[in-house]
């Protein structure tokens, strides 16, 4: 049974010990767009390794947690974006992410939501993005996984919305 966050036992999917894989006909609906969020609830367990993988996209996106640094880490494309984080483990937390490929300023690319508060503008590192839209792939979106059989999450990832 997985810790309760509150709102009964209604969950739209949630991932525990596993992974879910979107293929490119799932991911195709994103192709070209210009403003892309993905939406999830997240229940990080005491963790025994430093990355927690929430999505991953071969070449175009990878969120993860890092336990080591304490931070949430966005990398798109070459462009990683990393913003601090305080008592991530063991409660559950609604995470948002916006990615407005529109937008001219590397900061401002990414936006990070936690428990509907802005975290403000990230560190960044590595090249800019300069895509101006999603980017045409058959690459296989994980959730929860890196490549779909590692270790990905220790916990939970719930109500996934994109």
């Amino acid at each position: 049974r997985s810790p309760s966050r509150g709102l009964g036992d209604v969950y739209k999917r949630q991932i525990k010990g596993g992974s879910i894989t979107l293929t490119d006909g799932d991911v195709n609906v994103f192709q070209n767009l210009q403003r892309i969020t993905f939406c999830f609830w997240s229940f990080l367990r005491v963790i025994d390794h430093q990355y927690n993988t929430i999505f991953y996209q071969s070449g175009i996106l990878h969120f993860f947690i890092d336990k080591n640094n304490m931070s949430f880490i966005v990398v798109l494309g070459g462009q990683i974006m990393t913003w601090d984080l305080t008592s991530f483990v063991d409660i559950w937390k609604h995470y948002t992410v916006v990615i407005d490929y529109s937008e001219t300023d590397p900061l401002q690319k990414v936006l990070l939501f936690i428990n509907g508060v802005s975290q403000g503008t990230a560190s960044k590192s590595g090249t800019d993005n300069t895509d101006v839209a999603y980017p045409a792939t058959t690459d296989k979106l994980y959730i929860g996984s890196h490549d779909g059989t590692q270790i990905g999450f220790d916990g939970y990832i719930d109500d996934v919305r994109i």
